[in-house]
């Protein structure tokens, strides 16, 4: 079972070495069995973000007899602890990675003899230097023990060398129930833009794995950029039912602002600001956005120009030029719409805002500039999009893009007015810019 590495696999030996232990005469025959999978299961379950079955205590219980396993619960303690499974960076950062570096110096001698000190030695290794520098290749390690799955998951999680394939479907064939592997899959799809492929991991991995807060938290903003959006915010729920996550706290503002239950997504952010330390700019962002379909104009606007302390990029230019705008602040408002149009030239909306701006100063000329170049952009992005929602609706299976197409169409129609609207506002301040006619008042 432990060479099988599997999740179930490993609980299932756990149940089998307790059964064990209550039958024979000296159980303490059995400790090492029992650290060496108990440790692994821990780790498993921190991967996955499982419920604690309890693995860690039951391998401290019988620490004592087994005492070239220090290395191993050394290496689960730096694995488990906040940042100590991710890349040696931030607060702590230099501790870290001493510390990884002493027990991997340890497990440096034990591991060519026992696969669960490869194994450990594998994964405390991806987030150290101590390969890089000692140039040791990961595939050697996994070598020395080959009928070792564990160690072929092991090295899933590196990057796989240029040209090669990961193995996934290979592991999957020789044990099918290593639902793992259905979570990175979908990861390095997701990572890689192939949505598709990232939804069907992960749900296949949800399927066998229903309490992995790890699945649910990949899967909720797959669901979410097909923009299923009901589905994303039930899947934010179910990870916050479970306990505090920032990540899914925003993720879960973000869906109710797109459904348009902007109360509740309100309420959500201003929950979330009680903390500004963490990703300030998209909360005042999202807040503003809210407030400023509720027609909340001056918090509308206080939020979004404290989201520009945070964020820098067209999308806070817009917000915050669209607030400003909406409090006749116009010279103010200029400046940000300008802004939005320096970082993205295609910017529609901010193009017929500075048109309208052009007009309520009476620049007509610069004005029917403005419309007209705006009503080019809407042009071009209709065709764009539609062009889009036919690749969409091609390539849609089992209705997966109808929201994507819906939200497209959408779009589609609300450019279309404003392209209208900006042709009619462009062919006014034409007639407003010639002079007036002898007589007329």
């Amino acid at each position: 079972m432990v060479a099988r590495g599997c999740y179930f696999c490993l609980r299932d030996a756990a149940d089998a070495y307790s059964a064990l232990a209550k039958l024979i005469h000296d159980p303490s025959t059995l400790n090492q069995r029992i650290v060496e999978n108990d440790l692994m299961l821990a780790l498993r379950e921190f991967e996955l973000r499982l419920p604690d079955s309890g693995a860690r205590d039951r391998a401290e219980a019988v620490r004592q007899h087994v005492k070239w396993s220090e290395p191993i619960f050394a290496a689960l303690d730096v694995l488990v602890s906040p940042g100590g499974e991710g890349l040696p960076f931030g607060a702590g950062a230099l501790q870290r990675q001493r510390a990884r570096q002493e027990i991997l110096n340890l497990l440096e001698t034990r591991w060519p003899a026992n696969p669960v000190a490869a194994y450990f030695y594998l994964t405390l290794g991806r987030g150290s230097i101590y390969f890089r520098d000692f140039k040791l290749d990961p595939q050697r390690v996994a070598d020395a023990h080959p009928q070792q799955d564990a160690l072929k998951y092991a090295l899933l999680l590196y990057p796989p060398a240029p040209g090669t394939p990961p193995l996934f479907d290979d592991l999957l064939a020789t044990e099918p129930r290593f639902a793992e592997v259905h979570l990175l899959h979908g990861q390095r799809a997701l990572f890689g833009g192939d949505l598709s492929v990232a939804r069907r991991e992960l749900i296949a991995a949800q399927e066998v794995l229903p309490a992995s807060l790890a699945v649910l938290s990949v899967l909720a903003p797959v669901e979410f950029g097909y923009e299923h959006y009901t589905s994303a915010l039930a899947l934010y729920e179910e990870i916050l039912a479970r306990g505090p996550d920032p990540q899914a706290h925003l993720g879960k503002a973000q869906a109710l602002s797109y459904l348009k239950r902007h109360e509740q997504a309100i309420v959500e952010l201003d929950d979330l600001l009680r903390d500004p330390s963490r990703n300030p700019g998209d909360k005042y962002y999202w807040r503003a956005w809210n407030k400023l379909q509720l027609a909340e104009l001056q918090p509308a606007y206080d939020d979004a120009t404290t989201a520009l302390k945070f964020m820098n990029g067209p999308d806070a230019y817009r917000l915050a030029g669209i607030a400003t705008f909406n409090l006749q602040r116009l010279s103010e408002a200029r400046g940000y719409f300008d802004s939005a149009l320096k970082m993205y030239a295609a910017d529609c909306d901010s193009v017929q805002y500075i048109g309208q701006l052009d007009a309520a100063e009476r620049k007509w000329p610069a004005a029917a500039t403005s419309f007209n170049r705006a009503a080019g952009c809407f042009q071009e992005s209709i065709a764009r999009k539609s062009e889009e929602v036919a690749k969409k609706e091609a390539e849609n299976s089992g209705g997966l893009l109808d929201d994507q197409i819906a939200g497209l169409k959408s779009d589609i129609e609300s450019q279309r007015m404003l392209e209208t609207q900006s042709m009619q506002n462009a062919a006014l301040a034409v007639r407003n810019s010639l002079p007036a006619k002898p007589g007329a008042r």
